[in-house]
């Protein structure tokens, strides 16, 4: 299987290798240490598993990239994405701006954060 780039900033990952009590756990990280994919792998038993967690970071990215088009732009004229964030078994959907960091609430349903997200900024409600 091929390793794609990173989603963010096209640079190549890197293997990471954990060892505790003789138990050694695999990921992979961005290269770039300036890049957000940059830390926090997590651990797999198998190089396999790790190469495939990654590669389906990629492509949940891209799948964020795509969505995101359905967020009209921030009041300050940044452009608006989708983050998903997963903490256990509860979910949650953000906006955030590029330009001047704005986060909504989170919102567990995607239809309603990017609802909210438009219905707000075209009000001119400041986030």
């Amino acid at each position: 299987m091929e390793l794609k780039p990173c989603p963010k900033c096209q640079s190549k990952p890197k293997l990471c290798a954990n060892s505790y009590h003789r138990k050694t756990s695999y990921g992979y990280v961005c290269s770039n240490p300036k890049c957000v994919l940059s830390f926090a792998c997590v651990g797999y038993s198998d190089q396999e598993e790790a190469l495939d967690d990654w590669n389906k970071k990629v492509e949940w990215e891209e799948l964020l990239q795509s969505w995101s088009e359905r967020l009209h732009p921030c009041d300050c004229g940044g452009k608006a994405k989708l983050v998903f964030e997963q903490y256990g078994r509860a979910k949650f959907w953000f906006v955030r701006c590029d330009d001047c960091q704005k986060l909504l609430t989170p919102s567990e349903s995607i239809d309603a954060i990017i609802e909210s997200w438009n219905r707000r900024n075209a009000s001119g409600i400041n986030l």
